[in-house]
């Protein structure tokens, strides 16, 4: 008998469910704002290293958890099952904490104001680490302009970091370079 080793992506995702449910289940706002404002990327805690990371288990309500979580899932698992999962987790990691330096650039020098939470950063450099690998980058490129477009003609782009997008994105394109698989199984079409 063989035991299941549940996936880092289920781990992640799951991780990030338990922290969500953890501050909502508080009563009104005040406890769910300390959180944010302790954890998150904002100018008071942007040279915090432990916030670099920390803002990636932290998201604004149940759309921007489920959005981000469904977008892991639905292609975490199988990059991870194509190149292991200490890999998967050093692109997961390292494309979020390319989506915060970015926060910290634009944060720092445009003199923001706001609090930066979510995992998308680090999402999107798993997306940006599979394109690369498996020869997807014009998709990849147009997914990205098409969702970012929509946020700005639905009027909510003010409310997404898409510099923390940028950043994680860059931070998967470059890993692509570097974090190869031991062998490339091709993706089936569906």
């Amino acid at each position: 008998m063989t035991k299941k080793v549940i996936s880092i992506t289920n781990l992640i995702i799951l991780i990030n469910v338990l922290i969500f449910i953890l501050i909502e289940i508080h009563p009104g706002t005040t406890y769910k704002n300390y959180i944010y404002n302790l954890y998150g990327m904002n100018p008071i805690t942007l040279t915090n290293p432990i916030v670099w990371i920390t803002n990636m288990f932290l998201h604004g309500g149940i759309i921007h958890i489920l959005f981000n979580m469904f977008a892991l899932w639905d292609l975490g698992n199988a990059v991870e099952e194509k190149i292991g999962k200490l890999k998967f987790l050093t692109i997961y990691f390292i494309s979020g904490l390319g989506a915060s330096l970015f926060t910290y650039i634009t944060l720092s020098t445009l003199h923001i104001n706001i609090n930066v939470i979510g995992a998308s950063g680090a999402i999107f450099g798993v997306y940006a680490y599979y394109a690369m690998l498996f020869n997807k980058e014009k998709e990849f490129l147009m997914v990205f302009f098409i969702f970012h477009l929509f946020l700005v003609l639905t009027g909510t782009i003010n409310g997404i970091a898409w510099y923390a997008h940028i950043g994680g994105s860059i931070a998967g394109y470059i890993l692509s370079m570097f974090i190869r698989p031991s062998y490339i199984i091709p993706f089936k079409k569906v």
